[in-house]
Order: C-alpha cells, then sequence, then structure tokens
C-alpha cells in the first residue's frame, strides 16, 4: 500500500510541485489521497485542488467542488478570513458560467432545438466510414473562441497525435468563428478526419465576451456544450474516446480523458526529451535578406507584453542602423502606429498564407509575448527572439529549467533567446515577472541590450 504523509504542509508542498509543472493529475491524487486518509482538508488544500482541476480541464468535477463552497459558506459565516477563502473560489467567473450551463443544459434537452444542420452529415459520413472499415474514433472537443496562439499549438497537438496513430481517426468539434481558426484547420486538414464547426453566433469572434454571449435567453456556451451532447448521443453506435484540452465543454454525462494543458506538456516534451510538436507547414520559400518583428502596441493594453509606439520606433531604428540593408518587416495589424524605416505590413492586410512568406522569408522573426513567435516555430524554421515574456504565474522559483517557467514560450531549437520584462514594487525592488503580477515599474529590454543579441543570431 502506497505510503502518504499525514502532514497537510508536506501534501500541499507536493500538490503545489505537481501543480506549477502541470501535473494535474498527481497534483489531485494527492490531496484527494489526503483528505480520504484523514477525513480533513483546509482551505489550502481546497484551493490547491481546485487549482487543480481547473488547469487540468476537470470542468464537472471542478464546478461541483466549487458549488459544494458555496454550500459550505453559510456554515463558516462566524470565521471571516475563511469564509473570504472561500468565497473567493466560489466567486471564479468560469463556476458562474459553468453551474449556468448545467442548469441550462436541462431546459435545452427538454426543448431540443434542432442543431443537426451542423453535424448530420459528417456523422452519417462517419457511420459510412465505419461500416467499410472499422476505426477508433478520438473524439476533440471545444466550445470556447481560443486565441490564435493556443489554437496553433493544440492544431501542433493533433498533427501528433496523428502522426503517432496513423490509423485513429480525429473528430475535432469547435467553433471556427474566425478566419485565422478556418485557415489553421484548413491547414490541418490530413490530420483532422472529421470536422464539425459549431460556431452559432457572428458575436463569438470576440473571444473576450464569449462567455457572456446569450442565444434565446440561454448562454452561447449552453447551446453548444447541447450541441456537443447531441453529437457525441448519436455517435453512442461508433466506439469513441473523448480527450478533453480545453475548460469547456463541461461533458458531465461522459467518460474522458483530461489532466494536462498545452503548454506545460509542450515545455515538458522539448525540456526532459527534447521532443518538438510537428510542423504545420514546410519551409517552402527560400531565405532573404530580411528580418520580420511582430512587436504589440500598448493599445493592446497589457503593459508586461506591449511596447510604446515610441520604444518599438527605438528597436526599428537601432535594427535599421546596423543592417541598413536587411529589409525590416513589421507584423501585425492596422490599429498600430506606422514605424519610420520598416515596411509596415501590418497596415497591408496581409493574409494568414502571405504573413508566413513573409516569416518563412525572414532570416530572423522578433515577436513580442503573441502568437506569430509560435506561428514561426510550427510553420516555418526561421530562427526566433523573444520579446517582453513573463513567467506562467505557476513559477515559484527563478531556474530556467523549471517548466512553469518555459511553459509560455515558443520552445524549440528555433528560440535563440527570450527576453524577460523587469519589474519592481513600490521600493523598487525586483520582482518576480509574472503574467499577473502587479508591479509599480516594468522595464522592457532596451535596444542598447537588444543588439547583442541579435547580432549574436544574425551572425550565425
Amino acid at each position: 500500500m502506497t505510503s502518504i504523509s499525514l502532514d497537510p504542509d508536506l501534501i500541499l508542498k507536493k500538490a503545489q510541485t505537481f501543480f506549477c509543472d502541470g501535473y494535474f493529475d498527481e497534483s489531485v491524487k494527492e490531496i484527494l489521497m489526503y483528505k480520504a486518509r484523514t477525513g480533513k482538508t483546509n482551505p489550502d488544500l481546497d484551493t490547491a485542488l481546485f487549482n487543480s482541476l481547473l488547469r487540468g480541464n476537470y470542468m464537472d468535477h471542478w464546478t461541483f467542488l466549487g458549488l459544494r463552497f458555496l454550500q459550505f459558506l453559510h456554515t463558516i459565516d462566524h470565521d471571516k478570513i475563511l469564509f473570504a477563502k472561500y468565497l473567493k473560489l466560489s466567486a471564479h467567473l468560469c463556476l458562474q458560467t459553468s453551474t449556468s450551463i448545467l442548469m441550462e443544459l436541462d431546459e435545452l434537452n427538454r426543448k431540443q432545438p434542432d442543431y443537426s444542420y451542423l453535424y448530420a452529415d459528417i456523422l452519417n459520413q462517419i457511420q459510412v466510414d465505419y461500416k467499410k472499415a472499422p476505426f477508433k474514433l478520438l473524439v476533440l472537443p471545444m466550445t470556447w473562441s481560443l486565441a490564435f496562439g493556443d489554437m496553433i499549438v493544440i492544431h501542433q497537438f493533433i498533427k501528433k497525435k496523428k502522426v503517432e496513430n496513423p490509423n485513429l481517426k480525429i473528430l475535432m468539434i469547435s467553433p471556427l468563428n474566425r478566419a485565422d481558426l478556418q485557415w489553421l484547420a484548413a491547414l490541418n486538414q490530413e490530420s483532422i478526419d472529421y470536422l464539425i464547426d459549431i460556431t452559432l453566433l457572428p458575436e463569438e469572434q470576440n473571444r473576450e465576451k464569449t462567455i457572456y454571449i446569450k442565444k434565446d435567453d440561454f448562454l452561447n456556451l449552453s447551446h453548444q456544450e447541447y450541441v456537443v451532447t447531441r453529437i457525441l448521443k448519436e455517435l453512442a453506435s461508433i466506439p469513441y474516446r473523448i480527450e478533453k484540452w480545453r475548460y469547456f465543454p463541461i461533458l458531465n454525462e461522459f467518460p474522458y480523458q483530461s489532466g494536462w494543458r498545452i503548454w506545460e506538456k509542450r515545455a515538458e516534451l522539448f525540456m526532459k526529451n527534447k521532443i518538438e510538436l510537428p510542423k504545420l507547414m514546410n519551409q517552402l520559400y527560400p531565405k532573404k535578406n530580411k528580418i520580420c518583428l511582430h512587436i504589440r502596441q500598448a493599445n493592446y493594453d497589457n503593459d508586461k507584453r506591449d511596447l510604446s509606439p515610441a520604444e518599438a520606433q527605438d528597436l526599428v531604428n537601432i535594427i535599421h542602423q546596423h543592417y541598413p540593408d536587411t529589409e525590416l518587416v513589421r507584423l501585425g495589424d492596422a490599429s498600430m502606429t506606422r514605424l519610420e524605416n520598416c515596411r509596415n505590413a501590418s497596415h497591408e492586410n496581409l493574409t494568414l498564407t502571405n504573413q508566413i512568406r513573409e516569416i518563412q522569408e525572414s532570416c530572423i522573426l522578433i515577436g513580442s509575448h503573441s502568437a506569430p513567435q509560435h506561428l514561426a516555430v510550427a510553420c516555418s524554421e526561421t530562427p526566433v527572439i523573444c520579446l517582453n515574456y513573463v513567467y506562467n504565474d505557476t513559477c515559484h522559483i527563478d531556474p530556467a529549467s523549471q517548466i512553469a517557467r518555459v511553459s509560455l514560450e515558443p520552445v524549440g531549437k528555433q528560440v535563440k533567446s527570450v527576453c524577460y520584462v523587469r519589474l519592481f514594487d513600490a521600493d523598487d525592488k525586483p520582482l518576480m515577472p509574472h503574467l499577473a503580477q502587479s508591479f509599480s515599474r516594468i522595464e522592457h529590454t532596451t535596444p542598447q541590450e537588444f543588439l547583442p543579441i541579435l547580432q549574436e543570431v544574425f551572425s550565425k
């Protein structure tokens, strides 16, 4: 029988270590074993369990745990400190959404709206193909609009599944509510055998608002949860398994496999085994004397990731000064301030295909903490230098070897250098640069600090 410590502090420390490096199943197991053996808990252990279930995408277990915290509140209202800790957990935005989905799903199951136009043809094709030659089917359901960077990496994991299991059939269920998501799905079509687009409303394009959008008096996410459950029920005659790589859908009625996030898993594969995720596109275009830049601007409202137009111009100027014959191409969108001494491709309305060409033709891509450097690693052989990076919030120590530190970075042999922001508190003491870290002062890598890094990479 496996021994387990009865010291809650030791259990918490072990669970937090697992959690920080993305081993969410191990974190959950440690805490649940302790609770089962002792019948005890405390707010710190409950917080660790809550966060591990969430990061591990166990939304059904996470939701019911959150509801238990809500029920627990009235028994501890005499203890203000304890009450505040559990209230903070039960007030999580996603918990409000997930409980609404569960309630509204019951009503939608009674109403039975017909969304078969989204999936009937695909399910019929699966049935036809299975009758011809039985196969194993992997279902990957996602219902929340996702950031482009997330989806780049998700598609790389999908391709990895297909490369390792060529006889496996893959069904992806996801809203393709933006042109970039449609482009990725088309790019990865050889890995995805069946694709069901469950976009219901044009407003879904704004991923920050998707969690609030309503359709016919219910959350749009509730409708999409209903669609996913209908698809899974109608697939009952085909043996399949579900892997859940994102928070939603909840999938309360269905067994699924989960327990990891794309960011920590990608970092672990590279750091421990030097395994890189497969390319979504081969290098097609010859290199030119060109440098691509994606410098996030301050109108993105993120001081850690962004540079002001003046800072961006200083960076472009010093690169142009030392490499006057090299074409500098700035990617981005038309909301960005035009810069001098570079080609403002951000204002050329380039398609993603054309942006990839620019990246592939470049001898270096310089990218802020945003999707284009993930795109460069997934779709080119271009060396990458990253700007304005921060650690994952779970990083609790500073060494570069920790998975939590590098998990947000685009990892791989192409990544030649990562420049982190420097944060300081009110007393001007340095802070660990976490994604959600509060700070009084910030320092980005200066052009003078950046130039030696660029020169070293450019010379190879």
